[in-house]
């Protein structure tokens, strides 16, 4: 059998002699391609078939090369067999992916790691080479859209130009490495991936289908990582708190949901919102994001990062639209297009909120409650606002202060509430200010966490665990302070509607992060800027951030009025839930680099961000393993245990997927001091192969650090570098893929554009 095509060498007709003399046998076999890699195997599978025969003394086995007019012959013959009795890759794999067509690919291999930094790409530019080295023909996608680097390594540039058929021709390095990356395509390559012409929606399937590849036995995948921005807030442990502040172990709310049907309506949704626990919080560096808004959410995330979205279509002969749930990239969505958002969060228990225990030092200390109430969080809504506390011992001043002048709208209303929450407290009043005269008071609300300067408050994380009413009085209180109320206007605005202003953002954000858990209509944050005359005197430039919300508009049907279709039953009680709601995307704007971080939730795969369903991470891999028709995957791990933990999740994508692992490689292992040769460990013990055996997949090898790979890097000679530890590699990758490939998916397992001997 041929060691790579997986047929009888007889059938290939690839043995053009057999002599026997006395027990002598000689056997002449004619090679695909020139310097076959392959052929001291084929020599050695034939003479062990010939030994077992009787009577056979000795076994001679030379190769040859076989003419063009004969690789034209037997490529039409494989394609004829292929076609009757290989079915094709091209069907279903996902919610709306279908896998695509190898056509002239013998192997599809992706390098994957989860994680930038480790030398992912130096791993597939330098396997290409040496794969090229060796007579193979082989081609790299570069499927990294925030950062690709391939094209600089290998040392192309240029743009391709497309054939008489449309197809785009790749760009090809100095020994033939044939190199697509989307920085190819761009007219300015260093400007945000904002792109237009053939690359449109699936980049990266287009990136493949719409490339004229030829004929190659190898196509290399350099695959990116995908996450959130560092200031993006996760609604997690019961109360928000931004990504880069997320840890493994920390619960975060997740969505269940399916559209279904039922004999009432013809799409019934059905959505649970619960805690899940995070398993790894990954930085990911700097890379390009995009911001998504609709009316009332915003996310910014990477081009690539997965968000929940609702699409239609009308069956055959069928009056009414069927709705379906479905991950869409950031970069798949366009003005209009429907997105899920989370419009309310579960009440998560207890359902009462004990107060800290503060001793009574006098007979006259006011009485301070044991539980919160809907008085006492109101009341320190409006300290949020409002609010300072005056504590110092050495002049035993201990004052609980609100800021609102003589006259003022809510004054004399906080002033009944305070005697009310603190039976027996001194309140004391002038003109500009008001408040509690106790320690014992004072001390509450520093125990509460409530003691900070005006432009470090943040909503307390104990405010997200009370019950709705109390965060309902909370946020009105906060509006007494820092906002107002809109008046209704008929045929414009209902009733309810509190607009809050503040130059604290953090605080504001946090405040309409809480409307939201109890699921009042909220807009997005905006932001003015503000001249002010402080009575202290001056004037001076800052800037407020403000939203709007309204308490009485917390309706069921949140976002059902724009999904219908036809029939009376299309819409109606259907598509209505308790915590999922629909909003139309306003805008996808490309916002800079900024730091990322990758999340990996358990369960569902999804977590809420910023009031948005996004999956745990960049669908890019998703992508490749889903539409392309992959024969395995190569994992790049580092010494750090970071790396390694990311490692796993890479592989536990790979297996959920289906896609073969051929085997991982630990790059930056050590470095060989160039004096003695020595090795030095620079980024920890190297754990390679020993983690390779933890997660059940082949070791391929350890690769040093060289000084010597960062110079070609820049200078896109990355084709020079051979080392031994890459020859071993790509020898090892070679065996794998014979042995993982198709049987001649499209018959095409050679390089036809090799000249053969004549």
């Amino acid at each position: 059998m041929d060691p790579e095509i997986g047929r009888s060498i007889v059938d290939l007709k690839m043995v053009r002699d057999i002599t026997v003399d006395d027990g002598s046998v000689y056997v002449k076999i004619a090679l695909t391609v020139a310097h076959c890699p392959l052929a001291k195997t084929l020599q050695t599978d034939v003479e062990n078939a010939v030994r077992k025969l009787d009577a056979v003394k000795s076994v001679k086995v030379e190769t040859t090369t076989m003419s063009r007019k004969e690789l034209d012959e037997l490529k039409l013959q494989l394609q004829a067999r292929t076609s009757q009795s290989t079915p094709s890759r091209k069907g279903p794999i996902g919610p709306g992916i279908e896998r695509l067509e190898k056509r002239g690919v013998r192997s599809i291999i992706a390098i994957i790691s989860g994680k930038g930094g480790v030398g992912k790409s130096f791993v597939t530019s330098t396997l290409a080479s040496e794969l090229k080295r060796r007579g193979y023909e082989v081609g790299v996608l570069d499927a990294d859209l925030t950062g690709p680097s391939i094209a600089k390594v290998l040392g192309v540039s240029g743009k391709p130009h497309k054939d008489p058929q449309g197809g785009i021709v790749p760009l090809t390095t100095k020994t033939g490495i044939k190199v697509m990356s989307i920085n190819l395509v761009l007219e300015d390559p260093s400007m945000p991936v904002v792109w237009r012409g053939p690359i449109v929606n699936s980049v990266i399937r287009q990136l493949y289908w719409d490339v004229d590849w030829g004929d190659l036995h190898y196509l290399l995948v350099d695959l990116p990582p995908g996450c959130v921005t560092s200031d993006t807030v996760v609604y997690a442990n019961s109360h928000p708190i931004q990504v880069d502040q997320l840890k493994p172990g920390d619960r975060v709310y997740s969505l269940d949901a399916s559209i279904s049907e039922s004999e009432r309506y013809p799409n019934v949704l059905n959505a649970t919102v619960s805690p899940k626990t995070v398993l790894s919080v990954i930085p990911q560096g700097e890379a390009n994001v995009f911001e998504l808004s609709t009316r009332t959410r915003r996310i910014r995330a990477t081009y690539n990062h997965p968000v929940l979205s609702l699409e239609k279509r009308r069956p055959v002969g069928s009056r009414n639209y069927h709705y379906r749930l479905i991950w869409k990239r950031l970069v798949e969505l366009k003005r209009g297009d429907i997105i899920a958002v989370i419009k309310k969060l579960p009440q998560v228990g207890p359902f009462t909120f004990s107060l800290p225990t503060i001793p009574s030092r006098r007979a006259e200390d006011p009485a301070v409650p044991s539980q919160m109430t809907e008085d006492f969080s109101r009341v320190v809504g409006y300290f949020l606002g409002d609010g300072f506390v005056r504590f110092n011992r050495d002049t035993r001043i201990y004052q609980v202060m609100f800021a609102e002048p003589r006259g003022g709208k809510h004054r004399e209303n906080y002033i009944d509430l305070l005697k009310k929450v603190f039976p027996g407290a001194t309140i004391y009043e002038n003109t500009q200010q008001f408040g509690v005269l106790s320690r014992r008071v004072a001390e509450l609300f520093r125990e509460l966490g409530l003691d900070r300067h005006a432009l470090e408050k943040r909503v307390p994380s104990w405010v997200f665990e009370l019950p709705e009413s109390q965060k309902l009085a909370f946020l009105q209180g906060y509006c007494d302070a820092d906002g107002y109320r809109r008046s209704a206007e008929p045929l414009f605005r209902r009733a309810g509607w509190m607009v809050f202003e503040s130059p604290n953002r953090g605080l504001i954000e946090d405040i309409r992060t809480l409307a939201i858990s109890i699921g009042m209509r909220v807009t997005n944050l905006n932001s003015r800027t503000r001249n002010l005359s402080p009575p202290s005197g001056g004037r001076y430039l800052t800037t407020f951030w403000g939203f709007e919300c309204n308490c009485n508009s917390r309706s069921s049907r949140y976002g059902a009025s724009m999904i219908r279709g036809n029939g009376h039953h299309a819409v109606g009680q259907g598509l209505v839930n308790e915590f999922l709601g629909f909003e139309r995307v306003a805008k996808v704007a490309p916002m800079g680099r900024q730091r990322v971080y990758d999340v990996e939730v358990e369960d569902n795969q999804n977590f809420i961000a910023d009031g948005i369903i996004v999956h745990n991470t960049s669908d890019a891999p998703l992508t490749v393993f889903q539409s392309l028709p992959l024969d395995g995957v190569i994992v790049v791990s580092s010494p750090q245990d970071l790396a390694s933990m990311i490692v796993s999740k890479a592989v536990n994508m790979a297996k959920k997927m289906g896609v073969p692992i051929f085997g991982l490689v630990e790059n930056l292992s050590y470095l060989k001091c160039p004096g003695c040769g020595e090795k030095v460990n620079l980024f920890g013990e190297p754990k390679g192969e020993k983690f390779a055996l933890t997660l059940g997949v082949p070791f391929l090898g350890a690769i040093p650090l060289d000084p010597a790979i960062a110079q070609l890097s820049d200078q896109g000679r990355i084709e020079e570098y051979s080392s031994s530890i890459i020859v071993d590699i790509a020898d090892e990758l070679r065996t794998r893929a014979a042995r993982q490939v198709e049987q001649l998916t499209q018959g095409l397992p050679i390089a036809w554009s090799i000249d053969p001997v004549q």
